[in-house]
Formats: C-alpha cells, sequence, structure tokens
C-alpha cells in the first residue's frame, strides 16, 4: 500500500495556480486543479513543498502542461510504512 499524504493545496505566488499534491512510495504526484486564467500551467518557477513520509521534501518542477507529472522523492534512511 504507497504512503498516504492528505491532500495540500499550495498557491503559487506568481500564478495563483491550486496544486495538489499527492504522495505515493517513492514518488509524488502533483497535480494540477485549476488557476485563474483557466489556461496550462508552467512550473519552471515553482518549487512545491509538502510533508512527505520521510519529512520535508521539495519539488522543482520543469514543466508541467496539462494533467499531471511524478516526481521522484529524495531517499532519506530511514523508511516509514505507516
Amino acid at each position: 500500500m504507497p504512503v498516504s499524504l492528505n491532500a495540500l493545496a499550495l498557491l503559487d505566488d506568481r500564478r495563483k495556480a491550486s496544486v495538489e499534491i499527492a504522495a505515493t512510495k517513492g514518488k509524488v504526484a502533483a497535480k494540477m486543479l485549476s488557476n485563474r486564467a483557466g489556461a496550462s500551467i508552467r512550473t519552471s518557477s515553482l518549487a512545491l513543498k509538502g510533508l512527505g513520509a520521510d519529512g520535508v521534501f521539495v519539488l522543482r518542477g520543469k514543466s508541467v502542461h496539462d494533467s499531471y507529472r511524478y516526481y521522484e522523492l529524495p531517499q532519506s534512511s530511514s523508511t516509514c510504512d505507516s
């Protein structure tokens, strides 16, 4: 069973875009929910922060136009399957 993480709604200061974070084992999916313009969002400068099973992770995406993209979580010395 994947590591569960409560969905977080994060706001990018520049684009005011809603982003949902969901963690799975070893990976994190960042999914675009909505934005003011109703168009696709480029996250080249968007840093997503949230709490993962191993503590704090920071995601920096190159670009996401629609749907979602998976990002690798940094491997920590501690693993948790709660």
